[in-house]
């Protein structure tokens, strides 16, 4: 998939590379463009987790956990872009993490142990599986728009996403 997205992206910005005024390549430097290399080891390990969490959660409890991201990109998009997030927006971020746990609270009965102390249910590790993932997705989709909008602006859109997709 990610080899897909690369060829479409190199594709898309070598038929716009003789109208752009500004290619990339001008201001191009190894060391710039490691950064790129961030959201992309990000992105591969949250891709990863998604298969131990849907090895341990039933179909609908996953789709349920799976929205968990939305709150962190909420708050990584406050503190890392200074995006304003009216009332309402932070409203429906607090009912969506209240709605996640008092539906998982009454389906569980409250349960984070299967048979005592031993270790964590199934249901348990692949919540928590899903919460490190939703909070790896709202970071790496975060930082991939930091670095889109304001690492080279100049830039053409595919030639940043070809950066990202090569790491």
């Amino acid at each position: 998939t990610e080899v897909v997205k690369l060829v479409i992206a190199l594709v898309s910005w070598l038929c716009q590379f003789r109208k752009l005024e500004h290619t990339g390549l001008e201001t191009f430097r190894w060391s710039s463009s490691l950064v790129f290399a961030v959201p992309a080891m990000l992105f591969a390990a949250q891709n990863n987790l998604v298969y131990f969490a849907m090895q341990d959660l039933d179909p609908p409890t996953f789709q349920l956990w799976a929205c968990f991201k939305l709150i962190p990109v909420g708050v990584f998009s406050r503190f890392i872009l200074h995006k304003q997030l009216s009332q309402v927006q932070w409203t429906a971020l607090l009912l969506l993490a209240v709605g996640m746990a008092s539906t998982t609270i009454s389906c569980t009965g409250a349960r984070l142990h299967d048979g005592g102390s031993a270790g964590w249910s199934r249901k348990t590790r692949g919540i928590m599986v899903l919460l490190l993932n939703g909070c790896l997705s709202g970071l790496s989709g975060v930082f991939n728009e930091w670095l889109i909008k304001f690492q080279d602006p100049k830039a053409p859109l595919m030639y940043k996403n070809a950066m990202l997709y090569t790491f």
